[in-house]
């Protein structure tokens, strides 16, 4: 089964940190076998659990870009790892986490976007963090009893995504956006306006 295709590779992984403790390729490694299990027991329904397994390579993935602070790919490693959490917590329902994690995603990608201004995959990270904030927000807005935390929601939704939707629209005229992100655009643009309805 995956599981046990999962547990294997996590099996595997830890036997090679306990051979190499300070190899951080290994070390690396180990922290994407968890991300991998905790993202596949999160799309099974598991999140709780799925956030702990996700948790455990988080803290590897922390302590790398911790003890090396100009490494690009050990920053990014932790940025998209609050990005996929928040998606695991927005797919939950812990819509309020979910929006912290997108947050947090979305100013480690702008740093990172800042310092490589010719990377477009960390600009398309920051405009996707934006898109998801905002579409946090809004679920959030959608779930209060609250008329003034309602108003409160929905204008920082509006905030996030058009934030998304400026970085989007700048990448969609330099001709860089491809895939799913090609309809991003449309899509934020239909997301305000039923904010504003």
């Amino acid at each position: 089964s995956a599981q046990a295709s999962y547990v294997a590779a996590e099996e595997m992984a830890i036997t090679a940190v306990r051979a190499l403790p300070n190899d951080t390729e290994a070390m690396r490694d180990l922290s994407i076998v968890y991300g991998m299990r905790g993202t596949f027991m999160a799309e099974w329904g598991r999140l709780d659990s799925a956030l702990a397994v996700y948790g455990r390579g988080m803290k590897i993935a922390e302590d790398l870009a911790a003890a090396d602070p100009d490494n690009v790919l050990q920053q990014a490693d932790v940025a998209a790892g609050h990005y996929e959490i928040g998606t695991m917590l927005l797919n939950g329902q812990r819509l309020l986490a979910a929006r912290d994690r997108f947050r947090e995603a979305a100013a480690r990608y702008a740093r990172l976007a800042a310092a490589d201004s010719a990377n477009m995959e960390h600009a398309l990270n920051v405009a996707r963090s934006y898109r998801q904030t905002g579409e946090a927000c809004m679920a959030l807005a959608r779930t209060t009893n609250s008329a003034s935390e309602r108003s409160r929601w929905r204008a920082e939704a509006a905030d996030w995504l058009n934030r998304g939707l400026a970085r989007f629209q700048s990448m969609s005229k330099a001709g860089v956006l491809q895939g799913d992100d090609t309809t991003a655009p449309a899509e934020i643009r239909q997301q305000l306006a039923a904010l504003r309805r």
